[in-house]
């Protein structure tokens, strides 16, 4: 994340990163005021809208039925992973957290094909049958992957509430 949550990568209503030219352009273009593109990232241009789907409810996550939301998903991930490996130099584990990469394991998937360059390898047997109880982690890599993979089951609620309740 950046200034703001807007850099990164996309979620339900928010569109990630985007090229800063493309605002431009909807001003000048398009004559919209200095407040429009602010809702339109934030909140009408993220994967529900790339799906077409109302809210979470009405999005399928299943990463091989052509869902471009999904396929975009995986690639703005891949391209993040790639970007950190690069910055980083090397990394120890590929952590896999948080609602979607917890409950799908095709969006996994997905995420680590072609990965196998930079040192990472699904197991694809262990990535289908991984179940993770809260605080724990479970290996999904393949024995040949440099970089561990890992699916952790993150409590993101209580990641956010902690430090706010310590400056209380």
């Amino acid at each position: 994340m950046g200034l703001t949550a807007l850099e990164g990568m996309p979620t339900a209503t928010q569109s990630g990163s985007v090229d800063a030219g493309l605002l431009l352009q909807l001003q000048t273009r398009d004559s919209l005021s200095a407040a429009e593109p602010g809702e339109l990232f934030n909140r009408r241009s993220g994967l529900e809208s790339l799906a077409r789907a109302e809210g979470w409810g009405g999005f399928s996550w299943d990463a091989n039925d052509g869902n471009r939301a999904v396929q975009y998903f995986c690639y703005q991930a891949k391209k993040f992973i790639g970007a950190h490996l690069a910055a980083l130099g090397n990394a120890d584990a590929l952590v896999f957290c948080g609602s979607v990469a917890e409950a799908h394991a095709g969006v996994r998937s997905q995420i680590c094909k072609g990965l196998a360059a930079v040192g990472i390898l699904l197991d694809e047997d262990a990535n289908s049958s991984a179940v993770v109880a809260p605080g724990m982690a479970v290996e999904i890599s393949d024995r040949q992957s440099y970089i561990r993979v890992l699916l952790v089951r993150a409590d993101e609620q209580a990641m956010i509430a902690r430090p706010a309740v310590e400056a209380l």
